[in-house]
């Protein structure tokens, strides 16, 4: 099963690059853009002096970087620490995809708040990004999962 590898990393790829990527946009006269992880890279300077805090905010997009990077590095763990990486990585797949779900939701309530006013909240192509990386990653987990395992 060749084509398993290139499915995590396009899938990883997705998820990780997606969490620095707009997730929603709020409309209205001062519409801004809510970001999984936001770097204002403009502010660095001015936090080395000590007159702002770290210029890093998250919003969500720690969590899914995290889980990603532990599906991806899980195979590369000694055995004596994880048992049965098969069943952790179908594990961890499965909370990133509830994870990026409820990041959806979230964005959909936004949508629902705003009810029949004008201009209401645009979900972004990050959200979709994390969301298609993960189904990408549990498509893989699963695969793997339900391969029989071979005797040597």
């Amino acid at each position: 099963m060749k084509f398993l590898k290139p499915i995590q990393m396009i899938g990883a790829g997705l998820t990780i690059v997606g969490s620095f990527l707009p997730w929603e946009i709020s409309s209205g006269i001062t519409g801004y853009y809510i970001y999984g992880v936001k770097v204002v890279f403009s502010s660095f300077k001015y936090w080395g002096n000590g007159f702002q805090r770290f210029p890093v905010y998250d919003y969500g997009g720690v969590l899914i970087i995290l889980l990603t990077l532990a599906i991806i590095f899980l195979p590369y763990l000694p055995s004596r620490i994880v048992r049965n990486p098969n069943l952790w990585n179908l594990i961890l797949a499965v909370a990133l995809l509830i994870s990026s779900l409820i990041f959806l939701g979230r964005g959909i309530a936004h949508i629902f708040e705003w009810g029949n006013m004008s201009e209401p909240p645009t979900l972004m192509f990050g959200l979709y990004f994390i969301l298609l990386g993960s189904v990408f990653l549990l498509w893989r987990a699963v695969i793997i999962y339900l391969q029989p395992v071979q005797q040597e």
